[in-house]
């Protein structure tokens, strides 16, 4: 997508759900795909915004005004494609099955290929010409090789558990300890001294959960290569009294986990780390605090770990967002690369809240593409929350070589 593209037309896409006929359009590519015995691509909105400007330039383009080829920066990919059509029916649902039934039997049969994972659709009714166009884009995500990060390369006798290790103190807060504790999970017998590092945080609303909740998350990192850490941060059990206490609750989890990443920095020697292939991973409040690590400065500096960085080469979110922190604080002019899985409905927020609906987390994402950072942005169908964090998760064939590209694995030592 060209840069210059004005947030409105981004806007634009989200709220006219990409065109009329779109969804028609959407659904005759879902069924070819199960017809053909593929899996149905997953929507991806970035996709969907880039297949909207397609379609408003190729009607631009047929009336005489210059308008650039598309691009698609900002968006992890090993191949792409698209495909752009035009119909004079003015059914939108009619001109949407007409549009796959111009398409020549090449572009058909590679659309139902199964290297196709993601995808991106939009349609868009020209006011100069009445015809309606669409365009239909489908992305190959990245492969990684076979082996280390990504396999089973130790068994679980050879990892060593560095169990309840305190990475500093906090103020106490709502009667809890101020203790904050982590577990190190390490395989034993490495040849490398130098490891990349991941960190694992549960999640609970800032009310619940510790260290433990993500054990078997933890072990599946370090049985791949990993020196995994699964860390708690300070939460407050039941209701919160005020949207300010819950703002209060969130604003230290964040530090806590800013100090967690520290602590690694500091004990890098002690535990293998290699500093600069730190990623986290987190679900809901953990995945808040994974991405307030990756995006926003430290809102509480000082202490005795100060000196050190922690902000994360990387990192994956589900059920999560950061939308709340775009006016304030902010995020930081350099910002890591970011992944996010986020259901069309989220059943935790409830339809009452403006994050019930996937847009509000988008605009996360929105944020990061602004700043020329990656987002990769995963709409899952339908009501949900969470979709799992763990190296063996249904989910792990994108998150494993994404960060196996983003943390240049390759050159690990």
């Amino acid at each position: 997508m060209n840069r210059s593209l004005p947030a409105l037309m981004i806007s634009a896409v989200l709220l006219v759900a990409c065109g009329p006929g779109s969804e028609t359009l959407r659904a005759l590519l879902d069924s070819g795909r199960a017809s053909a015995g593929v899996d149905p691509a997953i929507d991806s909105p970035y996709l969907d915004t880039g297949a909207w400007v397609e379609s408003v330039y190729a009607c631009q383009r047929a009336n005489g005004i210059e308008q650039p080829a598309p691009t698609f920066d900002r968006e992890t990919y090993s191949e792409l494609t698209y495909l752009t059509g035009t119909s004079a029916l003015t059914d939108d649902e009619a001109a949407a099955q007409a549009l796959i039934n111009s398409l020549p039997f090449s572009a058909r049969a590679a659309s139902l290929q199964a290297k196709w994972d993601r995808k991106g659709l939009a349609t868009y009714r020209c006011p100069d010409d009445g015809l309606l166009y669409g365009t239909v884009v489908l992305s190959d995500f990245i492969a990684a090789p076979s082996g280390r990060y990504i396999e089973t390369v130790f068994s679980e006798q050879d990892i060593v558990i560095h169990d309840g290790i305190r990475y500093g103190t906090a103020p106490l807060l709502c009667d809890r300890s101020n203790d904050l504790l982590m577990d190190i999970y390490e395989p034993a017998g490495d040849t490398l001294v130098s490891r990349p590092t991941m960190v694992v945080i549960h999640g609970g609303g800032f009310r619940s959960g510790n260290r433990k909740k993500n054990a078997d998350k933890a072990l599946s990192y370090a049985l791949r290569g990993y020196v995994a850490v699964a860390i708690e941060y300070r939460t407050c059990p039941g209701e919160f009294e005020s949207d300010e206490a819950q703002f209060e609750t969130a604003a230290n989890a964040i530090d806590d986990g800013i100090e967690a990443i520290r602590f690694l920095h500091a004990n890098a020697a002690t535990y293998g780390i290699d500093t600069t292939r730190i990623g986290a991973v987190g679900t809901s409040a953990g995945g808040f605090i994974a991405l307030g690590a990756a995006l926003i400065d430290d809102q509480t500096p000082g202490g005795p770990l100060e000196a050190y960085p922690y902000q994360p080469a990387a990192v994956m979110s589900t059920g999560a967002n950061l939308t709340a922190a775009l006016e304030s604080p902010g995020f930081r002019a350099s910002i890591s690369p970011v992944m996010m899985f986020r259901y069309e409905f989220d059943t935790v927020a409830g339809p009452e809240d403006e994050s019930y609906e996937w847009p509000y987390s988008y605009r996360t994402c929105l944020e990061i593409h602004a700043k020329d950072a990656t987002c990769d942005f995963f709409r899952l169908d339908g009501p949900g929350h969470v979709s799992g964090i763990g190296a063996a998760g249904a989910y792990a064939k994108w998150y494993l070589p994404w960060f196996y590209e983003k943390m240049d694995l390759a050159n690990a030592n």
